[in-house]
């Protein structure tokens, strides 16, 4: 959710298995970047709260994506670390 003076102006609920989001969220380029206990990395637009893409891993994301250079760096309990274009969710990376 996005609050601002104690007025909520989105929400976002994946809607798959409804699995919590305990990472922190990146935030870059008017896109907020979040891993999810469902497998997948979320990329939500910032002012709309709509989804603009997500990225499916084999495992649970638990920590916190960090974004450089338009590029989303998230590891996964796959035991994969990805980067993944910020604008398109395209895995650029994996190892």
């Amino acid at each position: 959710m996005l609050y601002i003076n104690h007025k909520t102006f989105w929400s976002f609920q994946n809607h798959g298995e409804q699995q919590p989001f305990l990472a922190s969220p990146a935030i870059a380029s008017n896109k907020i970047v979040i891993g999810n206990y469902d497998n997948n990395i979320y990329c939500i637009d910032a002012q709309s709260g709509k989804m603009v893409w997500k990225f499916l891993t084999a495992g649970k994301v638990e920590g916190s994506a960090s974004i450089a250079k338009n590029k989303v760096i998230v590891g996964s309990r796959d035991g994969f670390v990805y980067i993944i274009d910020l604008n398109t969710g395209k895995q650029l990376w994996s190892f």
